[in-house]
């Protein structure tokens, strides 16, 4: 029974986490979530 109270607890968390995702972050069609990383690339030359 602990175990099952753990992957209900962790499906709680995951479904919260998602959810406030939504908000903040566009949805794609397939349902994921891209984010938005900036990137900064360099060439160093001796």
């Amino acid at each position: 029974m602990r175990a099952e109270f753990r992957k209900a607890e962790a499906d709680e968390f995951i479904n919260d986490v998602y959810n406030k995702l939504k908000v903040k972050y566009k949805v794609q069609n397939n349902g994921e979530i891209l984010f938005r990383f900036p990137r900064l690339f360099f060439t160093a030359i001796k």
